[in-house]
């Protein structure tokens, strides 16, 4: 998979099942990569997206943004 791929996904609201759906895909879409968890997840901490990243993709890294959390 390259870098210039895009995965994204169109939801009606952001909460925990939809953040759970986008998660589960990011993983499986990344599986065959040979990175395995290196990979780091970037957010702002907001609707869930910790909760399912805890659950699905523990050893993930995570960063979060500074600029969203001075706005939230």
């Amino acid at each position: 998979m390259s870098c210039s791929q895009l995965l994204g996904a169109i939801v009606p609201a952001e909460d925990t099942n939809n953040w759970k759906f986008f998660i589960w895909n990011l993983k499986n879409a990344f599986k065959d990569s040979g990175r395995g968890d290196n990979w780091s997840i970037i957010s702002d901490r907001q609707k869930g997206i910790n909760l399912e990243i805890k659950e699905l993709w523990p050893k993930v890294g995570r960063r979060y943004c500074c600029k969203h959390l001075s706005k939230n």
